[in-house]
């Protein structure tokens, strides 16, 4: 992988994982309200990721490979389905469309970051 390649597809990755969690972390700040501490350290990542693709670097450091990893992990973690779902319940697989997507999409940033040698624990 040279080294183009290997940034577009960090750079993809920071973007996807942005998107997932960046929308909802916002809102909290824009409603002037006290968010729990998850959402302090979302905000920190989405930063962080933010600098990230903004910065358009060469390669990523330590610190920037590591964080990458967090958001992917926490992208990860978002796309389990929880809770209980009627759709997955009446569906004759036991997982409705949505949460299919959810977790094709979750798989999509595992073998990412394995692939970009990044630690996403699930």
């Amino acid at each position: 992988m040279t080294a183009g390649t290997e940034l577009a597809a960090r750079r993809a990755a920071a973007a996807a994982a942005l998107a997932d969690f960046g929308g909802r972390v916002d809102t909290w700040a824009d409603r002037g309200g006290s968010p729990p501490s998850w959402r302090d350290e979302a905000r920190r990542l989405a930063r962080e990721l933010r600098t990230v693709l903004d910065a358009g670097a060469a390669v990523l450091d330590a610190l920037q490979l590591a964080t990458l990893g967090l958001a992917l992990a926490d992208a990860i973690a978002y796309r389990q389905p929880g809770g209980e779902c009627t759709r997955c319940d009446e569906h004759p697989a036991g997982l409705c469309a949505d949460h299919a997507a959810d977790l094709d999409r979750a798989e999509d940033y595992a073998e990412l970051a394995a692939g970009l040698g990044i630690e996403a624990g699930r």
